[in-house]
């Protein structure tokens, strides 16, 4: 079978001030896909000025028919009851209201650009501060089609200040993702995430390789190459990704943190959670396959 992967990186925002803290910031996703099945897995780490969590679940399922991941600046800090998680779920579930349109990937990559850039419209610039490479946030959509056919949307959210202090915040047109219908992988984001990745590909330090090694062991007792690369690779940024935070205490944290969050949408079948992560799953939802038995050997 052919797989194909897709690494999504960003981390971006620092604290404002010293007497404001912005909203919750960095993360690492990776989608990881086949024809049948694709399976997006996340850290669960929040940073908020000089202080963390890992409790953020940054990988959601929605119904049976459609699974989101998203990074970036996820909650704005001046609105505690809004985050862009929380937003898309309320519109998919607007736009399902009745009945589930052809093309909900897409639907909803656009209606959620929209809307956090109406969001931070609202907020003004002082919402953004600490934001580094002009994205406010990027948002993963992905679902089958009646036809069996594997759609992966894009959304960006992007700004730009004209000095000295004009806003031009622009929910970018959702794209399809080129790299459903070819190997390869794809990074975006904060400076170190791309390294580490491209260290664990390239196993060109005695750390990369024994990432790859681990990665290609799990796979071989798993049985489950996607979900296992996938949380692998994000297993791998948290563990390399430099500590270049400091808390209050003078200790050093990262942007990223576990656990890994894991959710796979499957053709013709639905959702799998893998791994729950700091996602609130009932269980009845959580659907992990089991590992292969061995088959009793012919006479």
């Amino acid at each position: 079978m052919k797989w194909f992967v897709f690494a999504v990186i960003c981390s971006v925002g620092m604290r404002l001030s010293a007497t404001t803290e912005l909203g919750i910031d960095g993360s690492v996703a990776i989608a990881y896909w086949s024809q049948n099945e694709i399976v997006f897995a996340a850290d669960s780490r929040g940073t908020v000025g000089n202080s963390y969590h890992d409790t953020e679940c940054k990988v959601r399922a929605f119904g049976d028919k459609l699974i989101f991941t998203a990074t970036g600046r996820s909650s704005s800090g001046f609105d505690p009851g809004w985050d862009m998680y929380t937003l898309a779920e309320a519109q998919f579930r607007a736009l399902t209201r009745k009945s589930t349109p052809d093309r909900i990937a897409e639907k909803l990559a656009t209606a959620w650009g929209e809307g956090v850039k109406e969001e931070f419209d609202r907020l003004g610039i002082d919402a953004l501060g600490g934001l580094k490479n002009q994205f406010i946030a990027t948002g993963f959509f992905a679902d089958f089609e009646n036809d069996g056919t594997l759609l992966i949307y894009v959304s960006e959210v992007t700004f730009n200040i004209i000095p000295p202090s004009r806003l031009i915040i622009t929910a970018n047109p959702p794209r399809l993702d080129p790299l459903s219908s070819s190997q390869g992988i794809h990074q975006m984001g904060e400076e170190g995430i791309p390294e580490i990745i491209g260290e664990l590909q390239a196993e060109s330090t005695p750390r990369g390789k024994k990432w790859r090694d681990d990665i290609r062991s799990a796979v071989r007792q798993s049985n489950d190459p996607i979900a296992t690369n996938a949380m692998g690779i994000v297993r791998a940024v948290i563990d390399g990704l430099p500590k270049t935070e400091t808390d209050a205490r003078g200790a050093r944290f990262s942007k990223v943190g576990p656990p890994v969050a894991a959710v796979r949408l499957i053709k013709g079948k639905g959702i799998d959670w893998v791994a729950k992560g700091a996602c609130c799953v009932p269980s009845e939802q959580k659907t992990q396959p089991q590992p292969k038995k061995p088959q009793p050997k012919m006479k």
